[in-house]
């Protein structure tokens, strides 16, 4: 009998986050490299939400809202998808919308769009948002609230990898400052707006994630 073949993988995930995953890969002979090439800083406001709605892109932040900002009892939690949902449920606070399909965040735009129905909502986001999820709805209707800043923590990597595994534009970047893509390397993005950035980057992803979840990831690797 064989010894399968071990593959190497990178992806833009610090590896306590990924306790399922990391199993998976040692179960798969996956050599895995965990590490977000970005991090994250408070910017400090004193604005507050007055919008009927209130909009999170990512689980940090819904965190670092929730960090030094009472939340207001009478607002309504839309969030990108499932990921999100179950993190901002977790710490025992009801979603009123989540996105089908969070790869897909045009089409989330679409759906949140409909939900609204013209009410007003407040997005919670970053220096280094791409603000697609407001694409689809009335500027009018629509207050953005800049609360944490996206730093590029770039790292130069001495190998390349049978799998790439980006889960943000701004992961892209920060590989691509000290880091070159193998045309040998088999590229995964974490949904749409990801794929974009490395088409923007002379990369084609060969794979684009439809739900952005480690779950999803798992499948596509075991059908590779």
């Amino acid at each position: 009998m064989n010894t399968p073949t071990k593959k190497s993988l990178f992806i833009s995930k610090n590896r306590d986050e990924l306790a399922e995953f990391s199993n998976f890969c040692k179960n798969n002979s996956i050599d895995l490299c965990a590490q977000s090439l970005i991090s994250f800083k408070e910017i400090e406001t004193k604005e507050k939400i007055n919008t009927e709605f209130v909009f999170f892109g990512s689980k940090n932040a819904f965190d670092f809202y929730l960090k030094n900002k009472d939340f207001p009892t009478n607002i309504k939690i839309c969030c990108v998808g499932d990921a999100t949902k179950k993190h901002i449920e977790n710490l025992g606070f009801k979603v009123d919308f989540c996105g089908e399909n969070a790869g897909n965040v045009e089409e989330v735009s679409k759906q949140l769009n409909l939900f609204l129905n013209g009410s007003s909502i407040t997005f919670i986001q970053s220096t280094e948002s791409k603000k697609t999820i407001q694409k689809h709805i009335d500027s009018a209707i629509i207050h953005e609230l800049v609360i944490y800043e996206t730093k590029f923590e770039s790292h130069q990597f001495s190998q390349n990898f049978d799998f790439l595994v980006f889960t943000s534009p701004s992961n892209v970047n920060s590989f691509l400052l000290t880091n070159k893509i193998s045309e040998k390397s088999i590229l995964i993005a974490w949904g749409k707006s990801t794929a974009k950035v490395l088409l923007e980057r002379g990369n084609e992803a060969n794979f684009v994630l439809k739900n952005s979840t480690i779950e999803e990831l798992m499948e596509l690797l075991q059908k590779l």
